[in-house]
């Protein structure tokens, strides 16, 4: 992001976990924290503040009330939910804290958010219990107080600052062909501000324009630790496509870009450059088709081996329909989708299910089971 603007925020180094244990913990001194949905609801009943983050423990039911079970077997009672590199902040049209995203293509973009801890877990916990899958509606073999294995949502950033970012070539000359861009070796701009990625013939034979982002997430937590699923997301802030999205695919990719800042030299290290490997089913342009909607790529066993336990995944968006295949757009061929990153709930994030061990904690903890 390029601008913050709120006075609360300014020149002040805000703790999120705190902020979300403080709100959790004082909601659970009378009762557990609630959220109701139109299929099913959720009680958040302890929280507990990490070095990395939070830990909840959540029982979920349907929405005639009836507790979901969790696990194979449908005997889970409560699933721990972790939240690496927490956020604090929640879209809001009528929010104070203004973020502007500047770009020397799409101009400036703003988002608005409010400071809402409580509410920014709940939106967490919502779309992870979406995207995770396992849930045993109606469950009989549910075991009272039985832990299950660890939901962990980690967003991008962190730690070890692995960033967003998006890396663009483009040529506009006259004789220009579709490979002086496609395979070259560097691009000529490169921002963590608005991402998207793109492939566009400028203007019919005079040029063309390739964008590849990709995003780094610490996910040191996972340890030796057995995945069962994972989920990467993307907020979609923005689509064009011409002649219709239905034209334009998305690929999720390895990527081997620097995670500490963002370069037109890792142009071509967003996967290979012809027909990378993709770490989940491509989703087609008609899922990218709607603004403030998330798009959600459930990793194939490929993906899930990419996942470094022990440091920091990547993993990068590249147009599949002629980008990824090195297929040449017909004149004014136009396909390009975005994806927000400006700090708040809607920002990329992997959710994963894995066998948890034993979390490091500070001795700040509530329960209410």
């Amino acid at each position: 992001m390029d601008k913050v603007s709120n006075k609360k925020l300014e020149n002040k180094k805000v703790n999120n976990k705190k902020l979300i244990f403080d709100a959790i913990s004082l909601d659970l001194k009378k009762k557990p924290t609630k959220r109701i949905l139109p299929d099913m609801e959720f009680d958040v009943h302890s929280i507990n503040e990490t070095t990395e983050g939070v830990d909840v423990f959540v029982r979920a039911y349907d929405k005639e009330k009836a507790q979901i079970g969790f696990g194979d077997d449908g005997s889970i009672d409560i699933e721990r939910f972790r939240v690496i590199n927490p956020r604090v902040m929640v879209p809001d049209p009528l929010g104070d804290i203004i973020v502007i995203n500047k770009d020397d293509e799409i101009g400036e973009t703003e988002h608005r958010f409010r400071l809402d801890p409580k509410e920014a877990l709940l939106q967490t916990v919502e779309h992870a219990l979406k995207v995770r899958g396992g849930l045993k509606l109606k469950s009989k073999n549910i075991e009272i107080n039985k832990v299950g294995n660890t939901t962990t949502t980690i967003y991008t950033g962190g730690t070890s600052s692995p960033i967003t970012g998006r890396i663009r070539k483009s040529v506009t000359s006259a004789g220009t062909t579709w490979a002086d861009v496609h395979d070259g070796t560097t691009g000529d701009y490169a921002t963590t501000g608005n991402v998207l990625f793109a492939t566009r013939d400028v203007a019919g034979d005079s040029g063309f324009q390739i964008n590849r982002c990709y995003s780094a997430f610490t996910t040191s937590s996972i340890g030796s630790d057995t995945i069962t699923s994972a989920v990467v997301s993307f907020y979609v802030w923005g689509v064009y496509s011409n002649p219709s999205p239905s034209n334009m695919t998305a690929h999720l990719v390895q990527s081997t870009a620097s995670t500490s800042s963002v370069s037109t030299s890792d142009y071509n290290n967003i996967g290979a450059v012809d027909n990378p490997t993709i770490g989940a089913p491509a989703s087609s342009g008609s899922e990218w088709a709607t603004a403030s909607e998330w798009v959600d790529f459930t990793l194939n066993s490929t993906g899930r081996g990419w996942i470094d336990g022990d440091g920091t995944t990547q993993f990068g968006v590249r147009e599949g329909t002629y980008d990824a295949t090195d297929t040449q757009p017909a004149d004014g061929g136009n396909f390009q989708a975005g994806y927000i990153v400006a700090g708040g709930t809607n920002d990329p994030k992997i959710v994963i299910v894995h066998s948890g061990g034993a979390v490091a904690t500070t001795d700040a903890f509530f329960n209410y089971i």
